[in-house]
């Protein structure tokens, strides 16, 4: 999602000594990283990784965190553990490409992430909101949660919460990426597969 980037976002990249991020986004920013101190982390050691970047900040090196995810949406957990101040560039949702595919008004349409911590009955209950908004017809635009509640299994749960198995469903993989793909189907039929974490599913349009 490079080319989409942008320009403050570049440039504070390239202004920055230190950049850190998951693997994926640091790939997508590859090209800009020549010089510069990177620093990988994962989900379990993100906390104790954002920390050592913090303490950075604090002895005036600059530093830039690159995500992929909507700063304020599929990534506001992270922002929580930040221990020190910091500015948040936004940049092009997959959210907003998928709307884009799909024709969708955002105003119009139901979004949410589960792409979160917390317990799987909260989330669920999120699904059944869902199952409202398809029977009043009204497009839904969904981030599953890598790895435990992925298109299959969501597909599942709105059925057995009451949405009508012909209710269409298109889910886009690796969107603007060079492997980006898009399965169409229902939710009773939607293909049974391992799909990418980097998931957003379309669903009533």
């Amino acid at each position: 999602m490079g080319f989409l980037m942008c320009g403050f976002a570049k440039r504070a990249i390239l202004d920055a000594k230190v950049v850190a991020g998951y693997a994926h986004p640091l790939r997508t920013v590859r090209h800009l990283l020549s010089g510069k101190v990177v620093l990988t982390f994962t989900i379990k050691d993100s906390k104790q990784k954002i920390e050592q970047i913090c303490q950075r900040v604090k002895q005036g090196e600059s530093c830039a965190i690159v995500l992929t995810g909507d700063a304020c949406f599929s990534e506001k957990e992270l922002l929580q553990k930040i221990p020190c101040d910091f500015e948040i560039i936004p940049g092009i949702s997959s959210i907003q490409v998928a709307a884009a595919r799909c024709g969708v008004s955002l105003d119009k349409a139901h979004v949410l992430t589960l792409h979160e911590s917390g317990e799987r009955e909260l989330l669920e209950q999120k699904l059944r909101e869902v199952v409202d908004s398809i029977k009043r017809s009204k497009p839904v635009l969904l981030l599953p949660r890598p790895y435990d509640l992925m298109p299959n299994e969501i597909a599942s749960l709105l059925i057995s919460f009451g949405a009508p198995k012909h209710t269409t469903v298109r889910v886009y993989e690796n969107l603007t990426l060079e492997n980006e793909t898009q399965t169409q189907a229902t939710l009773a039929s939607l293909p049974r597969k391992t799909y990418s974490d980097l998931t957003v599913m379309v669903i009533n349009v």
